[in-house]
């Protein structure tokens, strides 16, 4: 899945990405932190993880800001990790 960060007001931090779940989904970022604006590819490892729906929180740290938007995990049976992006809400 493709993460975009997008910079408002001149905003030229570091973001750094992490994502969590409480089903034991593994989660990893390429590039795991953005400089200003741009975009990094999340990757979803559903290994040992029983097939279901899963809500995942993806989190953005710049400093003191945060941001979190929370997508939809399909975890089926053959593996397949398809993702749904829910309505976000600011921290």
């Amino acid at each position: 899945m493709k993460i975009t960060i997008t910079a408002f007001s001149g905003f030229s931090g570091t973001v750094t990405l992490s994502a969590s779940s409480p089903a034991g989904l593994r989660f990893s970022f390429q590039p795991a932190s953005i400089d200003g604006a741009g975009s990094a590819v999340m990757t979803v490892t559903a290994a040992g993880v029983p097939a279901g729906t899963y809500i995942a929180t993806i989190t953005g740290v710049s400093g003191a800001l945060s941001h979190s938007t929370r997508v939809i995990v399909m975890v089926t049976p053959g593996g397949s990790v398809p993702l749904r992006e829910t309505p976000s809400r600011a921290r």
